[in-house]
């Protein structure tokens, strides 16, 4: 697991492919998710709380609302396909 890492993208891959986004509470992964809503922040020694939300992440009615949560995370941050196309196209178009 990463430490202080600025800004991961691997909860942004996870949530785009509805992969339950289980992360240490560290650096960037607080920028991206949101802890119970579209994924988990955890203590990196909370052994409890890592064994909590993998059995979490098992249950389909949450699995389901964090992948919609997260998919919409997405969009507000800007960090979709898309959207991460057009800031390029806007940067070599100035």
């Amino acid at each position: 697991m990463a430490h202080k890492e600025p800004f991961g993208l691997s909860p942004i891959e996870a949530f785009s492919i509805g992969t339950p986004a289980i992360f240490v509470n560290d650096g960037g992964f607080r920028d991206s998710i949101i802890d119970g809503k579209c994924g988990r922040l955890l203590e990196r020694n909370d052994v409890r709380s890592w064994h909590q939300a993998l059995s979490q992440a098992k249950l389909p009615e949450i699995r389901k609302s964090w992948t919609e949560f997260g998919r919409k995370r997405i969009e507000e941050l800007k960090l979709s396909p898309q959207q991460q196309a057009e800031k390029l196209h806007n940067i070599f178009q100035n």
